[in-house]
């Protein structure tokens, strides 16, 4: 496995663009990505965790991502992790 430098998050953005966020050492990290959003009062949600190339591909596929989302997904993640 190809282990990464920093951990990450796989997160279902609430306005459609799913997206990889650093995992820092804030402890209220989690809360602030999933606050609910004053405008439409829907909120973002962390799908996964993941701290190798492998184990985000494997959350990435878990998802129900369309072939060519998941395609792009996983595109992005080579792309912008690391």
């Amino acid at each position: 496995m190809t282990k990464l430098k920093h951990s990450y998050y796989l997160v279902e953005d609430h306005l459609g663009e799913d997206y990889f966020e650093m995992v820092t050492d804030d402890p209220n990290q989690e809360e602030f990505i999933e606050e609910v959003c004053d405008e439409c009062g829907e909120n973002d949600r962390i799908l996964a965790e993941f701290d190798t190339y492998e184990d985000g591909e494997n959350a990435i596929r878990a998802q129900h991502y369309n072939p060519d989302y998941r395609d792009e997904m996983i595109r992005r993640l080579y792309k912008t992790v690391d």
